[in-house]
């Protein structure tokens, strides 16, 4: 230890420590950097005291390394994260709720929830599923998400926005599949309108006021594989009371094992599910549903899973 450093240490300890008990000290040295300093008060053999501090430096840098990595990755996520409920815009006639599970040990993954407000009180919506898990689906959701939002301020029309999107995926060389629905939320006077374009998506659902439900089939291939894709689009009247699903294949796929035979939630648990919350919040609908199915399996099925529920409200509600 060099002298200046022991005398700034003396004076550290003071003079009750320093001139009556002896004292030892090591450095940390890690791999590419001095992590610290050992510092033994008390009577102790100086090569027992170097070899704790080669055993103790790379530990502590190990642990400086993966905090380090920890926080990098969180920053990188945090523009990635879906929507809280507390954070949903407020929209006349319309209440918004959401719920998501991302598989693994990452906030985030391949599924991804867009809300985009519009200047006439309504709102762009999103939901999508990127093909893969883990990292690499949220490398390639970054992709998506930066591209689709990107678009959004110059087209708010769900079927030209997945042609863009498609033909822009597409210019960067991409070979990963997304699915993807987008809705473009308007209100009406009574009730509101959600305008619907899908890629290969799952189907929305619609828990009409009658506790029926009606699965809204749009066709439409897959984004970012083929330049000649093919997008459908329909209009949906939601009357107050009314909700509309968008969910990512995390829900209807889920896998449940019953002896060797592996069963999948499926569509029909589904509607039985969305019938059971007549009457309940947007939020109360997406938590629901995220909760039955997770009930359902009874375990994490290592799957990512997004909910997106629409409901139409009296004004005043």
């Amino acid at each position: 230890m060099p002298p200046g450093e022991l005398a700034a240490l003396m004076v550290m300890l003071g003079p009750d420590v320093a001139d009556r008990t002896p004292v030892v000290a090591a450095s940390l040295r890690g791999p590419d950097r001095t992590e610290g300093l050992l510092i033994v008060v008390r009577p102790v053999a100086a090569p027992l005291l170097t070899q704790l501090a080669v055993l103790a430096g790379p530990m502590i840098g190990a642990s400086r390394r993966r905090r380090e990595q920890a926080e990098a990755l969180a920053q990188l996520q945090a523009p990635l994260l879906p929507p809280r409920p507390d954070e949903l815009p407020e929209l006349p006639g319309v209440q918004l709720g959401v719920a998501y599970r991302a598989a693994g040990e990452l906030a985030v993954g391949g599924d991804f929830l867009l809300v985009r407000p519009t200047p006439d009180g309504g709102a762009l919506l999103g939901l999508g599923d990127v093909c893969g898990k883990g990292a690499e689906a949220l490398a390639e959701s970054s992709r998506v998400q930066h591209s689709l939002a990107a678009l959004m301020i110059i087209e708010q029309d769900p079927t030209r926005l997945l042609y863009l999107l498609n033909r822009a995926l597409l210019a960067a060389g991409r070979t990963v599949f997304t699915t993807l629905v987008l809705g473009a939320l308007r209100p009406a006077d009574v009730g509101c309108r959600l305008t619907l374009a899908t890629g290969g998506h799952p189907a929305p659902m619609v828990l009409r006021g009658s506790g029926h439900v009606e699965e809204i089939g749009v066709l439409g291939t897959v984004v970012g594989i083929l330049p000649d894709a093919r997008f459908g689009r329909t209009t949906v009247t939601l009357a107050p009371g009314e909700a509309c699903l968008l969910y990512s294949d995390g829900v209807t796929e889920a896998g449940h094992r019953s002896v060797e035979v592996q069963e999948h939630f499926g569509s029909d648990r589904l509607a039985v599910c969305l019938r059971g919350c007549a009457g309940m919040t947007a939020q109360g609908v997406a938590t629901c549903v995220e909760r039955t199915v997770t009930s359902w399996l009874g375990r994490d099925d290592g799957d990512d899973l997004a909910v997106l529920a629409v409901r139409a409200v009296d004004r005043g509600e």
